[in-house]
């Protein structure tokens, strides 16, 4: 454990919660400077503001000291006052589920986080202090997808057991149930109008269904035209349009019709997630080939392959303003890519389990990651 030595005062810091410390001190304002290491990289840096006598300047500050010539920080908790957090920081760490976190959406305003556990719990989460808002009644059972209103007043959740849900944000209450489909409902999205929401499912049900959310009734459903395995379904922002992934390809399919359009093929094994950009001429699929690729959807052609996790890509999203991809991987690592030149931007890490969902904040710059190890992290993305 590193120790740093410093004069006026005397003084020798110890690191338990920041594996790299050091003390800067002048006559009118010293201060300890630590940054937190996740993974390989420095992820965050905080600064401990102290008197010259040595004490704390904030209350807020969890520490001890022991006199022994020289002031000795045994533990310290995050203060009340830090530098802002720089690219590449791990801004907040939600925490509190009881099983996996499965799927995670941030709301319209960037204040919210949505994250759906394994055991089927909802929970929504304040982006500014990390505290739980609150939780919402659902189905009682693993969420697949979760998505917000364009108003980010209604929640619609996808399950694995097929129903689909809307929940009321602000009162975490049901507002609609569907019965849903046969299989497990791969995507749900809500519809312009906010009155309707579509949803898709593979295996034995293989349809897209479109729900009317005031009277729970289903208004149309289509059939896929070609009948296989789908693992992953994702729709463009007017629903117009649909990404399937196989055991190793990915479709692009008119919804309206159920019509394949297109066959996009480079993986080598199946794949796992795919995303439409905003402007519906970029698809993204990730696959358990460790890669994710960057499709041009106007000519069914590959622009990019991204190399670079160890593990399955489990997750895919695009940016808002469509030049840039998140991934997340088995390997435990979230990843930024540059999608004009394929270039790896930037890599988060402190999961400690697989990364399950990974989403873009509307500004497009932060994201939220949730993990097998039972926690959310919002990150800080470089410009």
């Amino acid at each position: 454990m590193p120790i740093f030595m410093g004069s006026a005062p005397e003084a020798a810091v110890r690191c338990r919660h920041y594996e790299e410390c050091s003390w800067w001190n002048n006559r009118s304002s010293p201060f300890l400077l630590a940054r937190e290491r996740h993974g390989r990289k420095m992820a965050e840096t905080r600064r401990f503001l102290l008197h010259p006598d040595g004490t704390p300047s904030m209350p807020s500050s969890t520490c001890r000291f022991l006199s022994l010539a020289t002031c000795v920080i045994l533990a310290a908790s995050l203060p009340a006052w830090e530098d802002p957090p720089g690219p590449n920081a791990e801004l907040q760490k939600f925490q509190g589920s009881r099983s996996y976190m499965v799927a995670a959406s941030v709301s319209p305003d960037g204040k919210l986080a949505l994250t759906g556990s394994k055991d089927g719990i909802l929970i929504l989460w304040d982006c500014e202090s990390g505290m739980e808002v609150r939780r919402l009644t659902g189905p009682a059972t693993e969420p697949l997808r979760v998505v917000f209103s364009a108003d980010g007043k209604r929640v619609a959740v996808a399950s694995k057991d097929g129903s689909l849900s809307v929940i009321d944000a602000q009162t975490g209450k049901q507002v609609q149930k569907f019965p849903g489909h046969r299989d497990p409902a791969l995507a749900v999205m809500f519809l312009p109008d906010g009155k309707r929401v579509v949803s898709g499912a593979g295996g034995v049900d293989d349809t897209i269904r479109v729900w009317n959310i005031d009277t729970g009734k289903e208004m149309t459903q289509v059939r896929f035209a070609k009948s296989a395995n789908i693992y992953a379904l994702a729709f463009s922002n007017d629903a117009r349009w649909a990404l399937t992934g196989h055991a190793s390809d990915v479709k692009l399919w008119e919804t309206a019709t159920g019509k394949d359009v297109a066959t996009l093929e480079g993986h080598n094994t199946r794949v796992t997630s795919v995303a439409f950009s905003r402007d519906v001429k970029t698809g993204v699929s990730g696959s358990k080939d460790k890669t994710a690729r960057i499709w041009d959807l106007t000519t069914g052609r590959e622009r990019r392959t991204l190399e670079g996790h160890r593990g399955s890509v489990t997750s895919v999203a695009v940016s808002p303003d469509g030049r840039r991809v998140l991934t997340g991987s088995a390997d435990r690592t979230v990843r930024l890519w540059d999608i004009q030149s394929g270039k790896e931007l930037a890599v988060f890490e402190g999961h400690q389990s697989e990364v399950t969902a990974v989403a873009f904040a509307p500004d497009g710059n932060r994201a939220l990651s949730a993990s097998e190890d039972r926690t959310a992290r919002l990150w800080s993305l470089p410009k």
